[in-house]
């Protein structure tokens, strides 16, 4: 199921839209600018994640990576050792 992105040439929109079929895009009219009802629109070539990853995995890493650092910036040395090394004193 391909989504392509177009760009309205009249006044420069990017817009996606959703197909059922590889064919499908192929053999349905365009449909015009959702903004300026143009015609005149180009298909993109689009970027893709590849594995599977998405912007909003990137963004829940990004912040755990940002919380582990700043509890690694007022945690004791010697307490992080400790739980290294699985000791409770």
């Amino acid at each position: 199921m391909p989504i392509y992105e177009f760009r309205c040439e009249c006044c420069g929109h990017r817009f996606s839209r959703f197909f059922r079929t590889m064919r499908g895009s192929e053999e349905d009219a365009p449909q015009p600018c959702p903004a300026c009802q143009s015609d005149n629109i180009r298909r993109l070539v689009s970027s893709f994640a590849v594995g599977g990853g998405s912007a909003s995995d990137t963004e829940t890493t990004r912040e755990s990576s940002d919380t582990t650092r700043r509890a690694a910036s007022i945690t004791p040395k010697e307490q992080i050792d400790r739980w290294r090394s699985g000791s409770k004193r």
